[in-house]
């Protein structure tokens, strides 16, 4: 918990993860290509979701352990969910 962002992220000016994800989203190339296009985003459901509808995404599925209320408007949103071993 208290690891995120990393000790060297913190000694960089970083305080929490959100402004780690921005940093990550400054970081993106814009899609080129038609079709399935698996983006990595970062982890931080809000910024991710946002990030990707940006960049065109028309459907988001992505993992959640215990289940995440964050949905997205402009987009059906799939939420990948399980608390079994």
């Amino acid at each position: 918990m208290n690891n995120n962002p990393s000790p060297g992220n913190k000694a960089g000016g970083l305080t929490t993860i959100l402004e780690k994800s921005f940093a990550a989203a400054a970081k993106a190339e814009p899609v080129r290509e038609r079709g399935f296009v698996f983006m990595d985003t970062p982890g931080f459901d809000p910024v991710s979701a946002t990030g990707q509808v940006a960049g065109g995404a028309n459907m988001l599925c992505f993992t959640t352990g215990r289940g995440s209320a964050f949905g997205c408007k402009p987009v059906p949103s799939i939420k990948l969910t399980t608390n079994s071993a």
